[in-house]
C-alpha cells in the first residue's frame, strides 16, 4: 500500500527552482522495509510507496477536494498531511487557519486512513516577498505549529516534530536552500522525521 504525502511543494517548477520534495527519500525507507526486492528498486521503487500531492500557493481550505479524491484512490497505509504556510503567507492568523488544515485531518479519518501531522517547519517570513509583515507572519506561522500540535495530541494522532529537529537558524543553515525551502539535505531529515514518525506508530 502506498503513502501519499500532502504537503506544500510546487509542481513543475523543478527547472527553475531548486526545490527537494521530501516523499522521494521517504519513498526510499519506506520501500526498504517492503520486501529486499524494493531495496534494490531505486527511484522507481520509492515512487511506488509514496506518492506526493503538491499544490504550489493553495491554502488549506482549497485542498480539501484534492485531498478527498486522492484518499478516494486509495488504499493507503497513511497520510503526511503539512499545510497552512500559505494561508498564513497570505495574511490569515494562525487561529483563522487552523480549522481548515484540521478539516484535511479529518477528510482522512473519514476514508479511514490514518494521518501524520506535520506542523509547519520554521520560515523567515521577513524576507519573504509575498509577506506583508513578515515578522507578525512569521509569529502566526509558529502559533499554528503549536495549535496543531496541541489538536493532534488531544486526538492522538502521530506528529512528525519536524519544527524542532529542523531549526531556522546559522547552525542548521544547510538543511535550507532559502527562507522558506529545504535544501537536499533538509529534504532527507525531513524524511527521516516523518519516517521515525510512521515506525512510532506502527503506521
Amino acid at each position: 500500500r502506498q503513502d501519499p504525502s500532502l504537503d506544500t511543494w510546487p509542481r513543475g517548477e523543478l527547472e527553475t527552482v531548486r526545490f527537494h520534495p521530501y516523499s522521494v527519500h521517504l519513498g526510499a525507507a519506506l520501500a526498504a522495509d517492503a520486501s529486499p526486492g524494493d531495496r534494490a528498486a531505486g527511484y522507481a521503487g520509492a515512487l511506488r510507496h509514496a506518492v506526493a500531492h503538491a499544490y504550489s500557493g493553495w491554502k488549506a481550505e482549497e485542498l480539501r477536494a484534492p485531498l478527498s479524491a486522492a484518499l478516494a484512490r486509495g488504499p493507503w497505509r497513511a497520510c503526511v498531511v503539512q499545510a497552512g504556510v500559505n494561508d498564513v503567507v497570505g495574511g490569515a492568523a494562525a487561529e483563522r487557519t487552523l480549522p481548515h488544515v484540521l478539516a484535511l485531518y479529518e477528510a482522512c479519518d473519514r476514508a479511514g486512513v490514518p494521518v501524520v501531522v506535520v506542523p509547519n517547519t520554521d520560515a523567515d517570513l521577513v524576507h519573504h516577498g509575498m509577506c506583508a509583515d513578515g515578522v507578525s507572519a512569521r509569529r502566526e506561522l509558529g502559533e499554528l505549529a503549536r495549535l496543531l500540535s496541541d489538536a493532534a495530541g488531544e486526538k492522538g494522532r502521530a506528529v512528525a516534530r519536524a519544527r524542532e529537529e529542523m531549526p531556522m537558524e546559522q547552525s542548521h543553515s544547510y538543511l535550507w536552500d532559502d527562507c522558506v525551502h529545504y535544501s537536499a539535505a533538509g529534504a532527507a531529515v525531513m524524511a527521516e522525521v516523518v519516517y521515525r514518525t510512521m515506525c512510532d506508530h506502527d503506521l
